[in-house]
C-alpha cells in the first residue's frame, strides 16, 4: 500500500485499488493497462508503473495522478533506460528513484531530479552474480541499496550498499546475509525454542540465526527502511520450529554496528 494522507491511498499488485476514507472501503482503478507494478507518492503526487502484458515481464509505463481515484496520465518523458520496475523511490516530488531489472536479470538505477522531464542512469554495485532486491531513499541522494544472490545459487547472501552523492559513488556498509535470516544448527546444539542470537562486526553487518534449523535452504529476505543519513532499520523474518515471527535491528553511525529495535505494529 501507499497512503497519500492519513484518509487517501493505493493498494496495488496485481491490480490498483484507492481508497478515501482511511481503508474502510476500496474501489478498484480504472487503469490503461492489464498488470500493476510499484506504487510510490510524494506530497498530493502519485506514480505508478503499469505493464501492458499480464505477467510483467515486459517494460513498464510510469503513469501519474494528483489525487487517490483520479484519472492516470501517462509520463510524457519515460526513462530511457527499460525493463521491469522492481522499486520505485520518491523521496520528494521531484526527485524519482527507479530499480529496474534489465535484460539476463541485470539490475539497472535511473532517476530524475525534474519531477520527470530528464532521466539519468547511475551505476549499481551489484556483482554479475547478484540482483538489486531492495532500494531505499532516504533523501534526494542518499540511498541504501540491497544486493543478494540468486535462487540458483541455493542461497540469499545480502550485501548493503550506501551513497550520499545521488549514486555516483557507492560504499559497501554490510555483507553476510545482510537483511535476510539463515538458520543453522551450530554444533553440540540442539532443541527447539532457543534464542535469536546476534553477531555484530563492525561494517559488516548482522547475521541472526537459530539453534534450531528450519527447512532445507530457508533463507527470507526482510528490508531494510533508512532513518536519516546515517540511521537505517532491518527487518527480517524468521522460520523456526516454533513458527514465524520478525525481528529487527537499527543502526545510528551507517553499518558500523546494529542493535536490537522494538517492532512496531
Amino acid at each position: 500500500m501507499a497512503f497519500v494522507s492519513a484518509q487517501q491511498g493505493w493498494a496495488y499488485g496485481p491490480g490498483l485499488f484507492f481508497s478515501r476514507d482511511g481503508g474502510a472501503t476500496w474501489r478498484a482503478e480504472r487503469t490503461p493497462f492489464p498488470l500493476t507494478g510499484p506504487v510510490a507518492v510524494a506530497g498530493t503526487s502519485t506514480w505508478v508503473a503499469g505493464y501492458a502484458c499480464t505477467r510483467g515481464d515486459c517494460p513498464a509505463t510510469i503513469y501519474t495522478t494528483d489525487r487517490a481515484g483520479g484519472a492516470l496520465r501517462r509520463l510524457p518523458d519515460q526513462p530511457t533506460t527499460t525493463g521491469s520496475v522492481v522499486a520505485m523511490r520518491r523521496p520528494t516530488a521531484s526527485v524519482t528513484w527507479l530499480l529496474l531489472a534489465g535484460p539476463h536479470g541485470r539490475p539497472r538505477l535511473v532517476t530524475t531530479s525534474d519531477a520527470g522531464r530528464s532521466w539519468a542512469a547511475r551505476p549499481v554495485p551489484c556483482p554479475a552474480s547478484e540482483h538489486a532486491g531492495q532500494l531505499s531513499a532516504a533523501g534526494p541522494g542518499s540511498l541504501w541499496l540491497i544486493c543478494q544472490g540468486t535462487p540458483q545459487a541455493g542461497s540469499f547472501p545480502g550485501v548493503i550498499y550506501r551513497t550520499v552523492n545521488g549514486g555516483r559513488a557507492w560504499t559497501r556498509i554490510a555483507r553476510e546475509l545482510a537483511g535476510c535470516v539463515r538458520g543453522e544448527q551450530p554444533r553440540g546444539v540442539g532443541g527447539a525454542g532457543r534464542p535469536l542470537r546476534l553477531d555484530h562486526r563492525a561494517h559488516r553487518g548482522w547475521r541472526a540465526y537459530l539453534a534450531q534449523r528450519p527447512e532445507p535452504r530457508e533463507h527470507r529476505r526482510g528490508g531494510v527502511r533508512p532513518g536519516g543519513p546515517d540511521g537505517a532499520q532491518a527487518v527480517a523474518r524468521v522460520f523456526s520450529a516454533n513458527g514465524v515471527h520478525f525481528v529487527a535491528y537499527r543502526t545510528r553511525d551507517a553499518g558500523q554496528s546494529w542493535r536490537r529495535a522494538a517492532l512496531r505494529t
